[in-house]
């Protein structure tokens, strides 16, 4: 009986190493088996027309802004708008009262009737009796007629010019004067003058751009351009408008505005927005999506599943990128499967389970 129990202790510790060893082997062959058979999803690359868009920052501006000045030295009386208010043109902004404008006015009018009555009288007496009066007396008469014409023209259109208008619909963003005050004619007082009222019109607005030098050259007068805004989400599509043609000859930027659409006033004047414009198609070029790229050794690689459904990595040259889909000038053809999803969980060689995306 003592012989047996070791010779049995020395069994059963074979046994379990064996069962140990066992487990172990089977642990690396199903390992081996679900590495082999990773799934992944796959591409192919196609031909298409590829769109190349550059975004830039820009800055909103009103499409019309005035600041508005007095012509008139005056006080200011009724100011019936104030920030905010919504105006048309033609509307009025405020009036200014000029001291004895309207008692020259009246006295200027009384004038210009007198002497108009007397031009007539003149005029109708050389007809009928020419000895009585001389035609150097019409003519004087007719002389002082137009003098007062002249003078009474002048003082309305400075009446006209004590009520302040809206040049264009738009809305009023700066009020610099209330009920009272003096203001001076604008041009008369140098550094006393100063504006009224600002107003902007929004209902479009111009989105100003500095354009790198690299892209001077391939944008055009009505290429589309659009702005992404975060909150709202919403995306708002305008046009390129206007081109200066000549660079910043310090930062090599070339000032642009695109033309956008604003009914809702969305777009604020003085915001900062992310422009995207369409430069240029590139006819007919092979694309994949950009996520496929993998970075090796400073190079760019994709990995594409062979035939027999194993992993190769493929050496490519880029082309452009609009930051969804890249352009591949040389390494793929249109029978390539490129790995897009799930390439970072495999090697070169592994066999996978290749999954078409949708197109």
């Amino acid at each position: 009986m003592s012989f047996h129990r070791p010779f049995r202790a020395l069994l059963i510790l074979f046994l379990l190493v064996f069962l140990l060893v066992g487990c172990r082997n089977s642990e690396k062959s199903l390992r081996g088996k679900v590495r082999s058979s990773q799934a992944v999803s796959v591409a192919i690359p196609v031909f298409r027309d590829f769109p190349i868009y550059i975004k830039t920052p820009g800055m909103v501006l009103p499409f019309e802004e005035a600041d508005l000045f007095s012509w008139v030295t005056g006080f200011v009386g009724d100011v019936p708008v104030d920030i905010g208010s919504k105006v048309r043109q033609g509307d009025i902004l405020a009036t200014i009262h000029v001291p004895d404008l309207s008692n020259r006015f009246l006295k200027a009018l009384a004038s210009f009737q007198l002497k108009f009555v007397v031009l007539k009288r003149y005029q109708r007496s050389i007809l009928e009796s020419p000895d009585v009066v001389s035609q150097g007396e019409v003519d004087q008469a007719k002389a002082l007629y137009l003098e007062s014409l002249a003078e009474l023209h002048q003082l309305a259109k400075v009446l006209q010019l004590t009520v302040i208008r809206a040049p264009f619909a738009g809305t009023i963003t700066r009020r610099f004067i209330n009920t009272g005050d003096l203001t001076r004619a604008a041009g008369s007082g140098g550094r006393h003058s100063k504006p009224l009222f600002r107003i902007e019109n929004t209902d479009l607005v111009r989105v100003s751009v500095d354009l790198p030098q690299p892209y001077v050259n391939m944008i055009r007068i009505g290429a589309p351009a659009t702005i992404q805004l975060i909150e709202p989400h919403v995306t708002l599509t305008g046009k390129i408008s206007l081109i200066s043609g000549s660079l910043n000859r310090i930062s090599k930027t070339m000032p642009i505005q695109a033309i956008f659409d604003n009914p809702t006033h969305i777009l604020k004047p003085g915001m900062f927005v992310s422009v995207g414009m369409l430069l240029r198609i590139l006819p007919h070029v092979l694309t994949i999506p950009d996520r496929a790229i993998v970075s090796q050794d400073k190079r760019p690689v994709v990995y594409v599943v062979s035939s027999n459904n194993r992993i190769m990595i493929r050496p490519v040259t880029l082309g452009e990128d609009d930051g969804v889909s890249v352009q591949i000038v040389a390494g793929l053809t249109p029978a390539d499967r490129v790995v897009t999803r799930g390439k970072h969980e495999v090697m070169a060689g592994d066999e996978v389970l290749p999954i078409m995306e949708n197109p």
